[in-house]
């Protein structure tokens, strides 16, 4: 298989990757599949095992409930695998999934990303 590189980058990129938040979130109607955390900590590593490289996920998602478990799932495999997070998002007050509105300043994107 190819496996594309760049100079920006200091990991492989592979073709695939693993948006896996309709488990995460426990969202089964439309695979029909519904998995506690350990298996879906299982999963996620089984599919690291098979050249899986890149997850993609979003604080708005649980908020923070995807970062948290593939974090855990994935801490084995720490420098070997990249996770992206999309954020920007103002969060529901109350904490459930979904945004009130977006909110991309400064020091928002800052709290949020652990960066400055």
């Amino acid at each position: 298989m190819h496996v594309n590189t760049s100079d920006t980058r200091t990991w492989p990129q592979r073709p695939e990757g693993f948006g896996p938040w309709p488990w995460l979130r426990g969202i089964s109607f439309a695979y029909g599949l519904a998995l506690d955390r350990p298996e879906l900590v299982t999963l996620l590593r089984q599919s690291v095992e098979r050249g899986v490289t890149f997850f993609d996920t979003a604080e708005v998602y649980g908020p923070y409930d995807n970062e948290d478990l593939l974090g855990e799932a994935l801490e084995p495999f720490t420098g070997r695998v990249v996770i992206a997070t999309k954020f920007g998002f103002q969060l529901k007050a109350d904490g459930s999934p979904g945004w009130d509105g977006l909110n991309s300043r400064p020091d928002h994107i800052r709290a949020v990303s652990g960066v400055g």
